[in-house]
């Protein structure tokens, strides 16, 4: 490749497009089976153009990846629906933001998603996971002491059962499908909501343990139909 020809490769490559294609690479093969001659041979660069726009290598681009799928996470916890309003609105903005910004950023934040996926910035990621469901949890919490929020269920399990929900959107979800992001959000927080928000046609969590076949001592107990829920 010429001086000339070199320059123009380099001028319209950028960032953006270098991560893009990492994060393909990444998905398919895993960090470690991606060589930074994969991803100039998936650019149709050479690998001192690729080099030329992140010195650092791979791990500058797993950064700019992590950057990308998980910093506009963090700024939605600081939007004016996030911090104004009631807690169990503050919540319902929050949860419907996450459900979007995830199924909007697919598939690129699909291996940000695996908990054991290996890469040199691990760690990293599970902290920012942890920082972020800490921030959702505060307003689950706040929420729980409205009232707004069913209080028999332990709210560090009702955490983890919220977000693995949303979460594991990413093992099914296609851009391609029938279900719009919005018509999707919306049947999530439909769910979640009925689910957490305290109600007379639902179970609380001492009536389920009251029917549940796990064991002869809760069979022995349910002497009568269980609820409808409506």
């Amino acid at each position: 490749m010429t001086r000339k020809a070199l320059a123009r490769t380099r001028a319209g490559l950028g960032v953006e497009v270098i991560t893009t294609i990492a994060l393909e690479l990444f998905n398919d093969f895993g960090y470690d089976g991606t060589s930074m001659e994969q991803i100039s041979s998936r650019l149709g660069v050479t690998k001192a153009a690729l080099y030329y726009h992140v010195a650092g290598g791979k791990e500058e681009i797993l950064r700019l990846a992590i950057q990308r799928v998980m910093d506009p996470l963090w700024l939605s916890l600081q939007e004016p629906g996030a911090l104004e309003g009631t807690a169990f609105e503050r919540l319902t903005h929050v949860l419907g933001r996450q459900v979007e910004l995830i199924l909007r950023g697919m598939p690129d934040i699909a291996y940000f998603l695996h908990p054991k996926a290996h890469h040199p910035l691990s760690s990293e990621v599970r902290a920012r996971r942890r920082s972020y469901d800490g921030a959702i949890q505060d307003v689950l919490d706040a929420a729980i002491a409205d009232g707004a929020i069913r209080q028999d269920v332990d709210a560090r399990l009702m955490l983890r059962l919220v977000v693995g929900m949303i979460y594991s959107m990413n093992e099914w979800y296609q851009s391609t499908g029938r279900l719009a992001v919005d018509e999707i959000r919306n049947a999530v927080l439909a769910l979640l909501l009925t689910g957490v928000t305290p109600g007379p046609s639902l179970l609380t969590a001492d009536e389920v343990s009251a029917y549940s076949p796990i064991s002869t001592e809760s069979n022995a107990r349910a002497t009568a139909p269980p609820r409808r829920i409506s």
